[in-house]
């Protein structure tokens, strides 16, 4: 090829197909095994659709997946700097976020977009298996994609600010939230500079689980020791977390970026600028199969193991019941509670599916009936003028 010709950096073209692929992988297969099992979905996604799709695609052109993201080089001292900047931006920047911006989403995009969903009728087991998966198999797989691949490859084609944006805006679409978005593009601007500064996805991955597992542990906390009614902190007091927070923040920013220049830290570079001919990459098929037997394998096993908590999940879908508002009553909440009981038992196998299913079908015919008798009557049609 000639000097005055020009073609796509090849890192560009991976860092598009990447995202398209994982985006589909998503949206048909890691969503609907969420709705299958929540805390079996969370770790199947993070694995198979984050996870996966890269490692194969950069096995397909030719790449190291570990050594082209950085993930060969693992420093604990960086690892550790990363993971309390990253829970210093939670109390410095995310809680700050999301308290301001709480009087301007409207009641109904926060009750359809409601996080505690997450744990709703998980046992405890489940709750481990999810706070892990949110804490340890996100951070890896979803770094490993968005930073470690698209990020770098955008930076082929654009200025490196543009990238870290632009891959941040495309972390946060990605979790198909809009009430967290803002929230979600800061701490994927986080990790981007913390990946742009080191060169390895550790200390963002150490970052991104700090968040997570600080999020996760407060809202289970807060769960059992608050009343669901509980009063908006004030703002002096989120104030003054956040100023604790972001003063945190600057003091391991400054730690971190003395322990990288020290380390004289891998720069994320294009992926072909070497003389050498590149190896060539095995079949698409080869590179497949593992993958889809170990999915295929994992998906048989949750059947084998919950096939009554999969049927009773599409029990609650086909009699879906409204989420309860904060202006509930007593009578309300206690039928949920009783109806989650019943929900537990049925999983166990201590009383019948039927039981269960009736008694949802009961509950949901009552809220609808009632609220057709809340509605006003329709005034009947004016008489025309004669």
């Amino acid at each position: 090829m000639s000097d005055g010709q020009k073609r796509e950096p090849p890192g560009f073209s991976l860092a598009i197909v990447t995202a398209v692929v994982c985006g589909v992988l998503l949206l048909v297969a890691g969503g609907p095994v969420q709705f299958l099992n929540t805390a079996f979905g969370v770790w199947f996604t993070e694995v198979f659709t984050f996870l996966g799709a890269g490692w194969i695609l950069l096995r397909r052109a030719g790449q190291d997946p570990l050594s082209f993201v950085g993930a060969n080089r693992f420093d604990p001292l960086e690892a550790l700097l990363g993971f309390a900047l990253g829970a210093a931006n939670f109390i410095g920047v995310v809680v700050p976020l999301q308290y301001l911006q709480q009087p301007l989403i409207p009641q109904w995009l926060k009750d359809q977009f409601d996080a505690s969903r997450l744990f709703q009728n998980q046992g405890p087991v489940e709750i481990v298996v999810i706070v892990l998966g949110i804490s340890v198999a996100a951070p890896f797989c979803e770094e490993f994609v968005f930073r470690g691949i698209i990020q770098k490859g955008l930076a082929t084609r654009f200025r490196p600010r543009v990238a870290l944006l632009g891959t941040a805006v495309l972390f946060s679409g990605y979790h198909l939230d809009p009430v967290g978005f803002i929230a979600r593009v800061e701490l994927g601007v986080l990790f981007g500079a913390l990946y742009q500064r080191s060169g390895t996805i550790w200390p963002g991955t150490m970052a991104h689980a700090a968040n997570n597992l600080v999020s996760a542990s407060l809202f289970l906390i807060a769960q059992r020791i608050t009343a669901p009614t509980q009063e908006e902190p004030a703002w002096q007091s989120v104030a003054a977390l956040s100023l604790l927070g972001l003063t945190l923040m600057g003091g391991l920013w400054k730690a971190i970026s003395r322990r990288t220049e020290s380390a004289e830290p891998l720069a994320p570079e294009p992926l072909t600028n070497s003389m050498e001919p590149p190896s060539p990459a095995p079949s698409l098929g080869r590179l497949l199969y593992p993958w889809l037997a170990a999915a295929a394998a994992a998906l048989l096993l949750l059947f084998a193991l919950d096939r009554r908590g999969v049927a009773l999940n599409f029990y609650d879908v086909a009699y879906h019941l409204p989420a309860l508002g904060s202006d509930a009553s007593d009578a309300d909440r206690r039928a949920r509670e009783q109806l989650r009981a019943v929900r537990g038992r049925a999983r166990r196998g201590e009383v019948s599916m039927e039981q269960y299913l009736n008694q949802r079908k009961a509950l949901r015919a009552r809220i609808y009936e009632e609220g057709r008798s809340r509605k006003p009557a329709t005034p009947p049609p004016r008489e025309p003028p004669t």
